[in-house]
């Protein structure tokens, strides 16, 4: 078998034939200096692992450990005669590693001590920017769980780094997860007073400022640098009609339908309307493109986010054993292995939903992406099984809805369990109130005509227009006296300036 080196943690060899042969600290850092920096000379090696002995006794001593080691392993690992190199079958898994050789240390070979720490912060940089370019493109793709995700791996390698800190309050806030945009704030005043000694920067405070208006009284204050509050405003406006329509939904009985086209604002709908609770869950799911090629795929993608308030061994096993056959990872638990009666699906989804007490409602978002078998499995769920008291929210697109969605739907609505609360662009005064909540140093009520001809009311098309026009500074105003015509207009510096307003302890 070709012998395989593991140099990245507790270094050691893979000779086959399941030996696992240990590797002496000197030897494994001769080992990755040849698999890193490629042939070297006899004396260079030498000269860096025993430093403090003579050239020609630690030759000597080089000679030994390789003749050890191949005798040790039955096979060399290192070949030449002057020049040394890994052996031509010799393979070792540090081409992509984050470590390298654990924490393994050589004090008395400061050279080469040297080079094990400068490798190691090398790797360990490589792999901030891969994070941080990951948590970029997870963000900008939409998905801030996923980045969330990344961003906090990214924090715990960078703790008092106050960008990777901003991160994730960001992600957090555009979450609408206040309380932990507010604690990831705590996390990183508290690092950088402690161990830095100094206080967040400006652009911290700014980002805390849009975090704790959520809710509040919005500012008008202006920033250099594009505020969170455009990417998520601090509060919903022009949506009460529409909140109370799905809450009396609710204590109907009845499962609420958000409708609306895209950029309308059901996905923010469905986040205002089930905020986090003590003591209470909500599973929130969306579909995604390309969903409707893949049977079931929204549906495992709801049933492992319930796999997360509830564990599977809490299933019945003919209802566990039913949901394995769409997550594999179940059948490798207690009673998850076919036996007894099978359990239909729709019935096994409901069992499961029905173990998780804490569960107030599911909502699922963008529907219109989701494939016909889960459509079909929900218009089991909520027309005919025995299904747990929940509270079920739907939203979708209706122009994009498939026969499956619409024939869903149309159950729903014979069956007198569907109330559709339609989503209209905003008018006027929602658009005033919306703008008056960004800190962008606007007026709402002069901004709001010229924003409702371009974009229609609709809130998605006016955040990207604000979006668009402020990398220019550009702030609208209406026009001179002599035309009735808005105009955009560049604002004075002073106007300009950023400001930040310290939190209250």
């Amino acid at each position: 078998m070709t012998p395989h080196l593991y140099l990245s943690d507790a270094p050691h060899v893979d000779v086959g034939q399941a030996s696992l042969v240990p590797l002496a600290a000197r030897d494994a850092a001769l080992l990755a200096w040849l698999a890193i920096e490629g042939p070297t000379t006899r004396a260079r090696l030498a000269a860096l692992l025993w430093p403090a002995a003579g050239e020609a006794q630690a030759r000597t001593t080089l000679r030994q450990r390789l003749f050890q080691l191949r005798r040790a392993l039955g096979t060399d690992l290192v070949a030449g005669t002057t020049m040394l190199q890994l052996a031509d079958d010799v393979r070792h898994d540090l081409g992509e590693a984050t470590e390298l050789l654990g924490d393994l240390q050589l004090p008395d070979a400061p050279e080469l001590d040297a080079w094990l720490r400068g490798q190691r912060e090398q790797r360990h940089s490589r792999e901030r920017e891969a994070l941080q370019a990951q948590a970029e493109a997870l963000e900008a793709a939409g998905d801030r769980a996923a980045a969330l995700v990344v961003a906090a791996a990214l924090l715990r390698q960078q703790p008092l780094t106050e960008a990777a800190h901003q991160r994730l309050m960001r992600l957090h806030y555009l979450e609408g997860d206040r309380a932990a945009a507010l604690a990831a704030f705590d996390a990183c005043e508290h690092a950088l007073k402690h161990e830095l000694g100094t206080r967040p920067s400006a652009a911290t405070l700014a980002l805390l400022a849009t975090i704790e208006r959520s809710g509040e009284a919005p500012s008008t204050s202006l920033r250099r640098a594009l505020p969170a509050a455009v990417l998520r405003p601090p509060m919903l406006v022009g949506r009460d009609v529409e909140l109370q329509a799905l809450h009396q939904a609710w204590a109907a009985g009845q499962v609420a339908a958000l409708v609306g086209e895209a950029g309308m604002g059901k996905s923010r709908l469905l986040a205002e309307l089930a905020p986090p609770q003590p003591g209470g869950a909500w599973l929130r799911v969306s579909g995604r493109p390309g969903d409707s090629e893949v049977p079931f795929a929204l549906l495992c993608r709801l049933l492992r986010s319930l796999g997360a308030l509830a564990p599977a061994n809490a299933l019945a096993h003919p209802a566990q054993w039913a949901l394995a056959r769409l997550l594999p990872e179940l059948a490798a638990l207690p009673g998850g292995s076919e036996g007894g009666q099978r359990t239909p699906l729709p019935q096994a989804v409901a069992a499961w939903l029905g173990t998780v007490t804490t569960l107030q409602g599911v909502m699922l978002d963008d529907l219109h992406f989701a494939d016909a078998a889960t459509l079909d499995l929900l218009h089991t769920l909520l027309t005919e099984a025995d299904a747990p008291p929940l509270r079920w929210a739907l939203a979708f697109r209706p122009a994009e809805a498939a026969i499956p969605l619409r024939a869903l739907q149309a159950a729903l609505t014979e069956a007198a369990r569907l109330q559709a609360v339609a989503l209209a662009p905003l008018d006027l005064a929602a658009l005033a109130a919306l703008v008056d909540q960004l800190a962008l140093g606007l007026d709402g009520e002069t901004v709001a005509p010229l924003l409702l001809r371009r974009t229609g009311g609709n809130p998605l098309f006016v955040l990207e227009t604000l979006k668009a026009a402020w990398p220019a500074r550009l702030r609208w105003t209406c026009g001179a006296a002599t035309s009735s015509r808005p105009s955009l207009r560049w604002p004075s510096a002073a106007a300009s300036s950023a400001t930040s307003t310290p939190r209250r302890r």
